[in-house]
């Protein structure tokens, strides 16, 4: 069912400031959900993400800082909540994440496509995260959303994205990584209390026979396990990622990651799930510097 997107007082009432602290407690929190415990088991230079006590940040949690108090999320914007998908997203790094931080975030709409009624519309909010401390930004986010419910309002659909293909040749290199069964239970601490995710009858009514893993969690193990081989665990040298969700994640399921070297720095990289040879994250690109 379609329903009317006020696209007028949606684009009128940004951009938004908002404001968020996060603790080292919060970092141990998100760098267990996309798999740091069991990588630390293995890996004793990786305790300090985590342990509260010398804790460190990793660059990815910027995407999910205020998550759950979006300004997407007030009623008047008649977004249909249901009908949205989190399509890409995009994070440049400015500055290493602190372990613990107070930041002031100015949310704005970047853009806003509107593909029809019966195609839905496409939103991409930009949030840039600023350290209160020292005014330092920190990084800037963009996060890319389908509105399948929300079509039809009237927009443009000129300079919609496009799909980003890998390159075409051979891989450089391939690396495994496997989720967790609670993986998503683990992962929904961050702010991501999105009932899909954990609810199996929300599930089921979705369409999915269980309970899916969250996009910006497939994202943010990618990003570990491409640091831990191409920039020897030094996550301080993220300086980008982004990615389009393009299939659904399992909690349990292997993803097999290939990997492309390009120019300064920067790699393509691609996911898929093993067991269903399903494609997951696509035209993914990773720079380190």
């Amino acid at each position: 069912m379609v329903r009317p997107l006020q696209a007028d007082t949606l684009l009128a009432d940004g951009p938004w400031a908002q404001s968020h602290g996060w603790s080292a407690r919060d970092a141990v929190i998100y760098n267990l959900g996309i798999g740091f415990g069991a990588a630390a088991v293995d890996d004793p230079r990786l305790l300090p993400y985590v342990l509260e006590e010398e804790a460190l940040a990793f660059p990815t949690m910027a995407g999910v800082v205020n998550m759950d108090d979006s300004p997407l999320l007030r009623p008047a914007y008649g977004i249909d909540l249901a009908g949205m998908l989190h399509g890409e997203e995009a994070m440049e790094i400015l500055r290493p994440l602190p372990a613990t931080c107070q930041v002031a975030i100015t949310a704005e709409i970047e853009h806003l496509w509107d593909k029809g009624a019966e195609r839905g519309a496409i939103l991409r909010l930009r949030r840039t995260l600023v350290d209160t401390a020292n005014g330092d930004a920190l990084a800037i986010v963009r996060s890319t959303l389908l509105l399948r419910g929300n079509g039809g309002f009237g927009g443009s659909a000129a300079g919609v994205p496009r799909q980003r293909l890998a390159p075409e040749r051979p891989a450089d290199g391939r690396i495994c990584a496997t989720t967790r069964p609670e993986q998503a239970l683990l992962y929904r601490l961050t702010g991501d209390r999105n009932p899909l995710h954990n609810d199996p009858p929300t599930a089921r009514a979705a369409g999915y026979p269980r309970p899916i893993l969250m996009g910006l969690c497939s994202l943010g193990i990618a990003a570990r396990v491409l640091t831990a081989r191409l920039a020897d665990g030094d996550a301080a040298c993220v300086r980008a990622i982004e990615v389009r969700f393009a299939g659904i994640v399992f909690p349990g399921d292997s993803l097999d990651i290939h990997w492309w070297t390009l120019a300064d720095g920067a790699f393509a990289f691609e996911a898929r799930v093993i067991a269903r040879d399903a494609l997951v994250l696509s035209g993914g690109r990773i720079r380190f510097g």
